[in-house]
């Protein structure tokens, strides 16, 4: 009797997180809902939509595993105790990961940084603000240090960016999965600062797909999409917020409509799980869950 009560037990942590249908949008949303129960101390529901979100998707990840774990220990809940410690101890050992993508993707990473720091940035506000006066010498001194800086700037942008679209084609989409946490949220930046993409045309059909993958996160995807459609030269609405400036002064009805496009891709709600701060100069927010 007690062996039969072990092996159904067995059977039903296994039955819990089996895998194969990678769901990943309805994944995401629930491990979000996850989180907004566990921030509202309704533990029990918290784990339950923890389990049946994992149970989606065949690669979990890590910052959802250290969240379940958390959670597993304050309630003591085996099996999803069990569930995230073993994953997590798994995606430790760096057996499925692209050591030499990796690599790559680091030394791209330094190279996106290294041109957006200190005179770097100084050049870029001389030479935008030069070029959009007229009247100004483009002959001197300050204009052409400035003018060097900034096509050395724009030329790591390029050659990063045919590198990684390069990379991409031979090893699939940097994700989490295949390069490791920090090295996907390097290469992420380094898309997101592929501006002569306008409107996606190249980066569009490549972010789809990791997206139903699971290999791009929904905030992500969603900062590269308003970001050319905000930043572009015809500087239209965004269209899931995911920076929430101007969220603020939509109508109902454009709220609702927004909310349904993230949810889509499987993103919280608008202002859902965040705090916003304002002043005359600045907005920020703050993740709460």
């Amino acid at each position: 009797m007690i062996k039969s009560s072990i092996f159904l037990i067995l059977g039903l942590i296994f039955s819990l997180f089996s895998f194969g249908q990678n769901d990943y949008i309805n994944y995401n949303l629930k491990s979000f809902q996850a989180r907004k129960l566990n921030y509202e101390n309704k533990l029990d529901s918290a784990v339950l939509l923890y389990q049946q979100a994992f149970n989606l998707v065949d690669y979990v990840h890590i910052e959802n595993l250290r969240a379940g774990q958390k959670l597993a220990e304050k309630i003591k809940n085996d099996s999803l105790l069990a569930f995230c410690k073993n994953r997590i101890e798994d995606y430790s050992k760096d057996n499925n990961i692209n050591t030499k993508y990796r690599s790559i993707i680091d030394s791209l990473s330094i190279e996106d940084q290294r041109v957006r720091r200190d005179n770097y940035g100084e050049a870029k506000y001389v030479y935008y603000e030069s070029i959009n006066d007229s009247t100004s010498n483009k002959e001197s001194a300050d204009f052409i240090k400035a003018k060097e800086l900034m096509m050395e700037w724009w030329a790591v942008d390029s050659i990063n960016m045919n590198t990684l679209l390069t990379l991409i084609k031979v090893n699939g989409f940097p994700s989490e999965k295949r390069v490791g946490k920090e090295a996907y949220g390097n290469a992420f930046i380094i898309l997101l600062h592929f501006d002569k993409d306008e409107d996606n045309q190249i980066l569009k059909p490549i972010i789809d797909k990791a997206l139903i993958e699971g290999d791009i996160e929904p905030s992500d995807y969603a900062w590269i999409i308003d970001r050319r459609l905000s930043w572009g030269r015809q500087r239209k609405d965004p269209y899931y917020y995911q920076m929430p400036i101007g969220a603020e002064i939509l109508s109902e009805g454009e709220v609702v409509e927004v909310n349904r496009r993230r949810k889509e891709i499987g993103l919280r709600k608008l202002f859902e799980g965040i705090e916003i701060k304002k002043d005359d100069m600045s907005i920020s927010w703050k993740i709460l869950y």
